[in-house]
């Protein structure tokens, strides 16, 4: 996302919730063997999805308009496993306050190494894709879409670059792996791990400290 000063950052965090008609959503290619599987099912006709409240479908283009729609009426958005590494959809949905669920085994999320996913989004083994309606029912949504709201601002760019926006999470990354190559050169084989533990606790410490530092900032609005 891209915005300008407090106002834009105040516009970038999800919105609502009570309204949202949609219990969770999906728009995508069902290509590859995971999608094929796991959407195959449940467009099958093997689970109601419509009592359910789920809105489902992998055929035909949708317009920008009815996409950032579809994101806002929806409480979860389904994210499964590709042909692509990578797809904008996630941080898209998080833009509108849809709440993840993420069924990709080995895949660590964005900025994985500074937030906890298990806060503010819902994730299944591959394995496990049937259990989906049992696991939403159980599911704290107004608690998960609380701290998505929170986060959100860390995966946002703005014009002006502010602390606790994208770009400074960016930075943060870079420093992060200058320290841990720094802290790695030298070590004799067989000690990596320890150091590894070592440069990975501290730079989650300081960066624990910068976050909440920012997070002040940001409530006062400076």
């Amino acid at each position: 996302g891209d915005g300008d000063g407090d106002g834009a950052r105040k516009k970038s965090a999800p919105d609502g919730g009570d309204e949202r008609r949609i219990e969770m959503s999906f728009r995508g290619s069902i290509r590859g063997g995971v999608r094929e599987r796991i959407l195959g099912h449940y467009l099958s006709g093997a689970v109601d999805v419509q009592k359910l409240r789920w809105d489902l479908r992998s055929n035909g283009q949708v317009s920008p308009r009815r996409y950032t729609s579809l994101m806002r009426d929806s409480k979860f958005c389904l994210h499964v496993r590709g042909t692509r590494v990578q797809s904008p959809r996630l941080i898209e949905g998080m833009l509108f306050g849809c709440v993840p669920v993420i069924l990709a085994d080995g895949y660590a999320p964005p900025l994985s190494w500074l937030l906890d996913w298990s806060k503010f989004s819902v994730r299944l083994p591959e394995i496990e894709y049937e259990r989906l309606p049992e696991v939403l029912e159980a599911a704290n949504w107004a608690e998960l879409h609380e701290n998505l709201r929170r986060v959100v601002p860390f995966f946002v760019y703005h014009r002006t670059p502010i602390p606790g926006d994208a770009l400074w999470t960016t930075a943060l990354g870079t420093q992060r792996q200058i320290e841990r190559g720094e802290a790695c050169e030298g070590v004799v084989e067989g000690d990596e791990t320890d150091v590894e533990r070592s440069v990975v606790a501290g730079e989650a410490d300081r960066g624990s400290r910068r976050v909440r530092k920012s997070g002040r900032r940001l409530k006062r609005g400076g």
